[in-house]
């Protein structure tokens, strides 16, 4: 059966994507004091350049015009799913190539199955974090009314739960962060068939491990820790 994954997509500035695999921006933590590129930084950008994603993310440039939203935006006193719906129309009009959706931040770390901060209303239901990637319907909402491809990056385990979301029209685009770190070459063995899973280096960590990095953020503290992980 024909993977619509591995199919090309039109991006509106004219670039085609080779594929519908992209690399999420990440934290290195790898540029020096001046947050300038480094031998190391270059030597795993080339790495990533031969993974089979057909977008590299960095997260500080790029050619691309795009805009990100993320889920832990829509805890309580932050955005409804409404809101973020409206914002998405106005969007529309500025000229993006591409709306990335992520799922959680290291002050709400959805994707490793924690919750720190309560989401409100609009929290996801029980049969939605059945799901991979459950915050991927809301994603699918954002996408009825968006004019450029979303991209939905995290919580992804296997391509059967990525084909789903993609087929089912909730997204244009699988980004993949974490999973890149484990195993760089996912992508393309992820299209080619040679796996059906991806590697998944959040298992090993706990809840003890993310809550100094959320306590010393809400209060300010400086701190030395450089993240890698979304």
């Amino acid at each position: 059966m024909t993977n619509l994954l591995d199919w090309p997509l039109d991006l509106p500035c004219g670039a085609t994507l080779s594929n519908c695999v992209a690399k999420a921006a990440m934290s290195e933590g790898l540029a020096d004091s001046g947050n300038h590129s480094t031998p190391r930084l270059e030597t795993l950008y080339q790495r990533w350049a031969g993974s089979g994603a057909s977008l590299l993310l960095s997260g500080k440039s790029g050619e691309l015009h795009a805009a990100a939203l993320n889920a832990s935006d829509f805890q309580k006193g932050g955005f409804t799913n409404a809101e973020c719906v409206e914002l998405v129309r106005l969007l529309n009009g500025v000229g993006l190539d591409l709306l990335e959706f992520s799922g959680g931040s290291l002050e709400q770390p959805e994707v490793v199955g924690v919750t720190l901060k309560d989401e409100g209303e609009d929290g996801p239901r029980a049969s939605a974090m059945r799901r991979e990637a459950y915050f991927v319907a809301f994603a699918g909402a954002v996408r009825e009314v968006a004019a450029m491809p979303v991209m939905v990056t995290g919580g992804f385990g296997s391509i059967a739960g990525m084909v789903e979301a993609h087929e089912g029209g909730d997204l244009d685009v699988v980004g993949l962060a974490r999973p890149l770190i484990a195993e760089p070459e996912a992508p393309r063995r992820l299209l080619a068939g040679e796996i059906d899973k991806l590697l998944s280096p959040e298992a090993s960590l706990s809840v003890f491990h993310i809550l100094p990095w959320n306590y010393m953020r809400s209060n300010g503290s400086p701190t030395a820790l450089t993240p890698i992980f979304r």
